[in-house]
């Protein structure tokens, strides 16, 4: 049965409404688009700035990949050690043995070729070395005036050494170091234990 004139004008009404709606959206996604290859653009334009063509600094360049092709093998780096002293500079020596087998527990173990030798410096414990010296007082017969016994030469009326007071003027001054980190490296390095009125 063929539809009638009515049905047919309310189907183009209907197919004319979806059109309207369909070319809306249509629109709005244009614009969407639009806004997006914007920003794409801005984006890349942003990423290819250096330092030449904008004012950003060296620092900030972008350094480029330098994988080696594959026609390029790669060399592996040469390993280093440390040489070993000889035996005249060497303070101690201690022999490491072992008695069972760490994997299996067993004792019966054979000696195998030379030993693995290793070389460990370590830095010396030191403490401040502490020196008292008794001034004797002495009363003067002729004058009646009293007098205490001089210092030797060369050492200072303090209650620390020349070589302390140049360590604390170099750490100070020279490195920079605050009252309180030059007191905790003394006191870490050397056992001493030095006021914020002696560092000054």
């Amino acid at each position: 049965m063929k539809p009638t004139y009515e049905e047919l004008e309310a189907r183009n009404r209907e197919l004319e409404a979806r059109n309207k709606e369909l070319e809306a959206r249509c629109e709005k996604l244009e614009g969407l688009l639009k806004k997006a290859l914007d920003r794409i653009a801005d984006l890349e334009e942003r990423l290819n700035q250096n330092s030449n063509n904008s004012s950003k600094p060296p620092s900030t360049d972008r350094k480029a990949n330098t994988r080696p092709s594959k026609s390029e093998s790669r060399k592996p780096r040469q390993g280093t050690t440390r040489a070993l002293l000889p035996l005249d500079q060497v303070d101690k020596h201690e022999i490491c043995e072992a008695h069972d087998c760490p994997h299996c527990g067993s004792a019966d173990l054979a000696c195998k070729g030379d030993p693995v030798i290793l070389q460990q410096v370590e830095l010396p414990e030191v403490r401040g070395i502490i020196t008292q010296f008794d001034l004797h007082k002495y009363r003067c017969r002729t004058c009646k005036s009293n007098v205490v016994a001089p210092l030797p030469e060369g050492v200072p009326n303090s209650a620390f050494g020349p070589r302390l007071m140049a360590l604390v003027a170099n750490l100070t001054g020279v490195f920079h170091l605050s009252k309180d980190d030059a007191k905790q490296l003394i006191a870490d390095l050397y056992d001493i234990d030095v006021s914020d009125g002696s560092i000054i």
